[in-house]
């Protein structure tokens, strides 16, 4: 199991918090002034937040995979000159 980051805790608790002031205040329990009302706001932010930082880290991800494929298209390209050396198709170029 993967260890969970900070952003992950936020994500969960930002949705939780929602989630609870949501059925909250369909059922009547909450009845709140205005800074309270704003709790979607201040969550939805914190889940925008989380994911915009997971992105990043996937673009990263994507990122660093794009030059290993670059890498292995050489990689194959050179292997492909050697092959065709061993076959008697020697071109230099």
């Amino acid at each position: 199991m993967r260890k969970l980051s900070v952003w992950d805790y936020l994500a969960w608790g930002s949705l939780l918090i929602l989630l609870a002031w949501a059925l909250g205040k369909s059922f009547g329990f909450i009845h709140s002034p205005i800074w309270v009302e704003m709790v979607p706001a201040f969550t939805g932010v914190g889940a925008a937040a989380t994911i915009l930082v997971k992105l990043g880290k996937y673009r990263n991800i994507l990122m660093t995979l794009n030059s290993e494929f670059k890498d292995i298209k050489k990689d194959l390209k050179e292997i492909h000159k050697n092959a065709s050396c061993l076959r008697g198709k020697c071109t230099d170029s």
